[in-house]
């Protein structure tokens, strides 16, 4: 139930992650939601500490305000790495720092998979009740973990760099007429200073942006799959427990395989990140990426059965090794479909609907783990429906998506090169008659798209 509660206030925090990075710059944001989360901690906390002192719906209202924050502000944070790597990194360097901090969040689901074994135990009384033993340890543990986190931010996260890494984020911020180092752009700049844009000026932008998106077919098409592939998983971790235990794994077995699935796919971020960073073929990549991650999931099915411990645990770590390492390719091809539309905004819709899926996929194979198997392993009916649903979002993607690289081809005078490594699109300048001066009817700043024949 607390798993639910953080995920159906996600859906909420996401809408509010568009608010606060449109109103906020950056750091601000990135100190409000540490402390949000420091705060989410220590209600837990109190409902740990004062479990026995308290009546049980008031220990459970303390778990579930911390749990509801949590999940609240989790977007701010979430919807953040391909931003991050725009503003901060250039071309040359955007793969790498875009998979590590994708890959921060499955970091943390690591140690939250990893530790509370070790933390929290489980006592039988003797008239067959069970007694929950150190969850004061935990949120401590958490408390200090997030408190570290806060100071980080504080002492070493700014806004921006002096000056934009990359022609694409320079074009962009000029178009928020913030960066562009011109006579121009500098009073752009003092005139909204001293005229700031009204809530409805920022609202209207805002709309502009989602229809944009909402029109462009490619980033539709993504955003459902990745919407339903990662909340496919993500409710599978969440029932992990409920999912292996009727073939006899315990809860410290269900941990270690989650545990083992989110370190396989660290590992396997490494070797994304480089494959991003050499080929700049983000949509072949994933193609790739999802049809290999198919025929794995198909081996861990089949083998998940009674005292296979050994087996099941290295195929999650395969399993983990070559799927989660989609999600930096997902936030890559995202930023580069949705341009010149922000990060923050494109990804950020993207997982609020990732969020509502994880919730109604949780529902659903709760429901669907309950039913009588209608045959031995890997005949279950929630292989069957976790394996018919990756599938189908499998044929789509592979083929009926075809993303253009908008982004890279602005880059592409500033990094020699980098263009023919990108296969799926070509640029050219656009052409502009002596004399033009219309300048809204050209492409992205003065840039033609040529689709690839993929």
């Amino acid at each position: 139930m607390l798993a639910n509660i953080q995920l159906a206030l996600g859906v909420f925090g996401g809408i509010f992650a568009f608010w606060i990075t449109k109103h906020q710059r950056p750091r601000r944001t990135m100190l409000f939601a540490a402390i949000v989360t420091i705060a989410s901690t220590i209600f837990k906390l109190f409902g740990a500490i004062f479990y026995n002192s308290l009546s049980i719906p008031s220990v459970y209202a303390l778990m579930m305000v911390g749990q509801g924050l949590s999940g609240f502000i989790q977007p701010s944070i979430t919807n953040f790495p391909a931003s991050l790597s725009s503003i901060w990194f250039p071309v040359e360097e955007r793969d790498v720092s875009t998979s590590i901090a994708s890959m921060c969040s499955a970091v943390g689901s690591a140690i939250g998979s990893l530790v509370p074994p070790f933390l929290v135990t489980e006592t039988e009384n003797p008239d067959g009740t069970f007694e929950v033993h150190g969850m004061v340890n935990l949120m401590i543990f958490q408390l200090v973990t997030h408190v570290f986190a806060l100071v980080v931010v504080y002492v070493g996260f700014l806004d921006a760099p002096p000056t934009s890494p990359s022609h694409s984020e320079q074009l962009k911020s000029a178009d928020e007429k913030v960066a562009l180092d011109t006579v121009e752009s500098r009073d752009l700049v003092a005139e909204e200073q001293r005229h700031p844009r009204s809530r409805m000026e920022d609202l209207k932008i805002l709309l502009r942006d989602l229809q944009a998106l909402a029109t462009n077919v490619n980033y539709v098409i993504l955003m459902l799959c990745f919407a339903l592939g990662v909340g496919l998983f993500n409710a599978l971790i969440t029932v992990l427990n409920q999912f292996v235990k009727p073939l006899g794994y315990s809860n410290t077995a269900a941990g270690l395989f989650g545990a083992v699935f989110i370190v396989g796919g660290l590992f396997g971020a490494v070797v994304m990140a480089y494959l991003m960073q050499r080929t700049k073929d983000y949509r072949i990549l994933a193609k790739s990426g999802i049809i290999v991650s198919n025929f794995m999931l198909i081996i861990l099915l089949a083998i998940l059965y009674r005292d296979n411990f050994g087996p099941v645990a290295v195929m999650f770590f395969v399993f983990g090794f070559v799927t989660v390492p989609l999600i930096p390719l997902v936030v890559e091809n995202c930023a580069e479909i949705a341009y010149p539309v922000p990060e923050h905004i494109s990804f950020g819709l993207l997982m609020i609907l990732n969020i509502g899926t994880s919730l109604g996929l949780s529902f659903a194979f709760q429901g669907v783990i309950a039913v009588d198997a209608w045959g031995p392993p890997p005949w279950r009916p929630i292989n069957l429906l976790l394996y018919g649903v990756y599938l189908l979002l499998t044929l789509v993607i592979v083929f009926f998506y075809h993303g253009q690289y908008k982004r890279t081809v602005l880059d592409v005078d500033f990094v020699p090169g980098i263009l023919s490594l990108s296969h799926g699109s070509t640029a050219q300048p656009a052409r502009r008659e002596e004399g033009d001066d219309n300048a809204e009817d050209l492409d992205i700043n003065g840039i033609e798209l040529v689709p690839s024949s993929e």
